[in-house]
């Protein structure tokens, strides 16, 4: 099952399914969904690193960045950027930035997976 659910002022889409059981006709949808909304979410996966990153193969080639560090040796491809409730000053990354104008190829598609520590932002959500 998959469901779109465009978000106000057509900027992306929610997309509500189970990203460990896709089809390829589920995928194609999802293909076009990020092509007609330009950004698309997905609430509530639980996905292990392998899972992520065969999802993410789907779109493509996947990306190194030479100056951050990956999660471990097996998954270099992705980052983690963590923002501890001791941390002070700037978040990384909250200033304007891109995150691959130093690589040879920018990527086309860049994936995030947000995950919140505390109830006080899970309600800001």
């Amino acid at each position: 099952m998959l469901k779109i659910i465009p978000n106000k002022n057509n900027i992306g889409a929610e997309i509500d399914t189970n990203l460990q059981k896709l089809s390829k006709e589920n995928f194609k949808s999802i293909t076009n969904a990020l092509n007609k909304y330009g950004m698309i979410f997905f609430r509530r996966q639980n996905l292990s690193s392998k899972l992520y990153i065969q999802f993410a193969k789907n779109f493509g080639k996947l990306a190194n960045y030479p100056r951050l560090k990956g999660l471990n040796k097996k998954y270099p491809q992705i980052t983690v950027v963590q923002r501890k409730e001791s941390d002070k000053g700037p978040s990384f990354g909250e200033q304007f930035h891109t995150d691959s104008i130093y690589t040879k190829k920018t990527a086309k598609i860049y994936y995030a997976v947000i995950k919140t520590s505390s109830q006080k932002r899970k309600s800001e959500y």
